[in-house]
């Protein structure tokens, strides 16, 4: 998969490309927050491991009302559509 190197993706991890941070990202996903939070999902929509779908899913807050937050519940909803998604 060709590394992507827009803004909004943390380059230097995808263009490692090295799918053993996984784990990492998914032990960290549930207690990480605003911009890191952002960021471990960014990372996961890249490897786009299935394993990831249970742990997004579990930080929807349909009553997000904060703008940072009600667009990070979009990408909640949004992102696990594209996990397994061709490699």
């Amino acid at each position: 998969m060709e590394a992507r190197t827009s803004p909004m993706y943390p380059s230097a991890l995808c263009t490692l490309n090295d799918p053993s941070i996984l784990e990492s990202l998914l032990q960290h996903l549930p207690t990480s927050q605003g911009t890191q939070r952002w960021q471990i999902i960014t990372l996961l929509e890249h490897f786009r491991d299935p394993r990831a779908v249970e742990p997004l899913l579990a930080l929807l807050n349909v009553h997000a009302t904060e703008p940072f937050e009600k667009r990070f519940q979009i990408r909640v909803i949004k992102v696990p559509g594209t996990l397994g998604d061709g490699k």
